[in-house]
């Protein structure tokens, strides 16, 4: 027994009259029943019952705005030639007016340059230990770069060279304590430890400046050639060379009027020392104004200049070449500018929903320390009106234990190359360092999502991609791709190297959207890089096919049906011709219950045409052959 999907009822615009609606209810035989109006199958030799799936293929036309993306060659194409725009798209094609999709953009990517217009290559990795060390600076001593650690487990800051780490320096400070906070004016390392801030010169000598009892939580940054000392909501002002060290600090220069309020950060910036902080769900950045008299600067007292949506909590600030300002905030990465009177203006949330901790201005880029891994923004490259700016993620899986973060970072260039150190945080932290160029993990980019500009089904047949491949020799690969379809199947192909493109045949199965997973390696050290330029994908459409039913039948007032009983009255031809006659003029889907096969299903009126080869008479009207065709939707 065939069992029919059950089908909404479907209510006929067109009034049926009550004679052919009693036969409906009476259970008339029938072979069909179109929109409740009953029929009697009457193929023919010349007119027989058809049923047909045809081909149906939809073709697009090139309105797109980068030459060959649509139908050249009857190929449906999309490619991409650079990726500098960053991560976090999608979708490629969601949206072609909007600004937020680029043909510079992508959706996920780690350990992979992605900065260099044009290209993609393979970033450098970390070499990753265990530690005790809580914070890092730089410093310069002598012309040489050198990296301070502060411990987190006893009262040592330990230097070491960069970006060949030598022997190490090791500094006490005082008898005991542990250090809470460390800073730098670019020689000289500044430690608050066992409510004292010491200052370790170029030559590696302690120097207790100033003391305080450390009632709170303790953040020391260095501004306007001053140190701000924050303990809990008290704000001190601290000489970094006082005339007779040490300097036992009295009342605090500011004290926050929220008992609660930590303040974690401090910054140098255009108008001003800049402090960041927050109590339970509130958190602000306040600024404190300078101003000079009788050659002496004076600070004035710290105002709010914004404040943060509920439960963003600011982790650190830096200020980026005074032209941006920079907040790791509990929620994500925020870029602000200045307005021309000084005012900082918020920016959009990046990295939104991750926890952001610690801050590093490179060369050309912001470096962020977060949960479990380490990220760059691009602040040549704006992604949208908000202003957002461009991201991609540098390396994760760095911590040891879930909850363990970045907590400092540190960047500086060598060799041309952009290197990071940074630390985390837990109760076995791990100390992330570059001393060079050295790619030991290979670099993933995964493209966004493309549709081809419609939801159809297609499918993938080439990809082409372009770059520089060298062979690598080892059984290693420079270049995998893997072809990921929107049904969750894949396909990985291979680059074997020795070539600058490569055209490879995809057999991956008909889908709405694929992406691109690709995966880079370099060879050894010395040995020419991978790099990818550029890719595109050839898709045609998968063929729509509908049935097509193409039925004779029966349309008189009197006719007799399969077991040989006669069935009608006069006007039973004319109340069901124009009843579909309605339903196709207005192009109206029908519902079919179709006896045949036992099936009922959606239909719409392709064609319909009646013929009738006897006169009428006056007991017989009409009586003939009505011809239609309904496409199965």
């Amino acid at each position: 027994m065939v069992t029919s999907p059950i089908l909404p009822a479907t209510t006929v615009p067109f009034s049926l009259s009550s004679s052919v609606q009693a036969m409906v209810d009476s259970g008339v035989w029938h072979d069909f029943l179109i929109d409740g109006v009953p029929f009697l199958l009457m193929p023919s030799g010349d007119d027989p019952y058809v049923r047909d799936v045809p081909e149906g293929r939809r073709d697009q036309f090139d309105n797109s705005q980068e030459a060959g993306e649509q139908s050249f060659a009857q190929w449906w194409l999309r490619s991409q030639g650079s990726f500098h725009g960053g991560a976090g798209q999608r979708v490629l094609d969601a949206d072609p007016r909007s600004a937020e999709v680029t043909r510079t953009r992508f959706d996920e990517s780690v350990y992979a340059d992605v900065w260099t217009p044009g290209e993609v290559s393979v970033a450098s990795s970390f070499s990753s230990t265990a530690t005790d060390t809580s914070a890092l600076e730089l410093v310069v001593w002598s012309g040489q770069r050198r990296l301070a650690k502060m411990s987190g487990a006893s009262n040592e800051v330990v230097f070491t060279n960069l970006p060949t780490p030598g022997a190490p320096t090791v500094v006490t400070l005082g008898a005991a304590g542990i250090p809470q906070s460390m800073c730098t004016d670019g020689e000289n390392v500044f430690v608050a430890c066992d409510d004292s801030i010491w200052r370790v010169d170029s030559a590696g000598t302690a120097l207790k400046i100033a003391t305080v009892a450390f009632s709170g939580p303790v953040v020391l940054d260095f501004a306007k050639q001053r140190l701000v000392l924050a303990v809990g909501p008290d704000l001190h002002i601290v000489d970094p060379d006082p005339p007779v060290p040490p300097v036992a600090l009295g009342v605090a220069f500011h004290t926050n009027p929220i008992p609660a309020w930590r303040y974690t950060s401090a910054a140098d910036g255009p108008n001003g020392i800049y402090l960041s902080g927050y109590s339970g769900s509130l958190s602000q950045v306040e600024s404190i104004g300078v101003s000079e008299s009788g050659g002496t600067l004076v600070l004035g007292v710290p105002t709010v200049q914004m404040k943060l949506p509920p439960d963003e909590l600011v982790n650190e600030l830096l200020f980026y070449v005074n032209s941006f300002f920079v907040l790791a905030t509990s929620n994500g990465v925020r870029v602000g500018t200045f307005t021309p009177y000084g005012q900082p203006q918020f920016g959009g949330l990046s990295l939104e929903g991750l926890a952001c901790h610690s801050l590093a201005a490179g060369s050309n880029r912001v470096v962020v320390g977060a949960d479990d891994s380490i990220w760059w923004i691009d602040l040549a490259t704006q992604i949208d009106a908000s202003p957002r700016w461009a991201t991609a993620k540098w390396a994760h899986a760095l911590a040891t234990s879930p909850g363990d973060h970045v907590a400092d970072v540190v960047a500086f260039r060598s060799g041309g190359e952009d290197l990071v150190c940074a630390v985390t945080s837990g109760t076995a932290p791990i100390l992330l360092e570059q001393a060079e160029y050295a790619p030991f993990f290979p670099a993933f980019v995964s493209t966004s999502w493309v549709r081809f500009g419609t939801v159809e089904l297609k499918q993938l047949h080439y990809l082409a991609v372009e770059g520089r491949f060298p062979l690598l020799g080892g059984g290693e690969n420079p270049l995998e791709i893997t072809v990921e379809a929107s049904t969750g199947e894949s396909q990985t192909v291979i680059v074997p190297g020795g070539r600058d493109s490569y055209e490879l045949t995809i057999t991956a199965p008909p889908a709405e959207a694929f992406r691109l997973i690709f995966r880079l390696r370099n060879g050894g050290l010395g040995v020419e890089r991978t790099r990818l330029t550029g890719f595109q994908m050839k898709a045609l459409p998968r063929p729509r096919r509908f049935l097509t039913l193409m039925l004779p039948l029966s349309c008189a007032d009197s006719e007799q049906d399969a077991h040989g009983q006669t069935v009608g009255y006069d006007g039973y031809a004319r109340d069901r011709l124009l009843a579909l006659e309605d339903a196709a003029a207005n192009s109206r889907t029908v519902t079919v219950v179709d006896r045949l096969t036992g099936t009922s299903y959606s239909a719409v009126v392709e064609r319909l045409q009646f013929r009738q080869a006897i006169q009428p008479t006056v007991t017989n009207r009409m009586s003939g052959t009505l011809s239609l065709v309904l496409r199965r939707v």
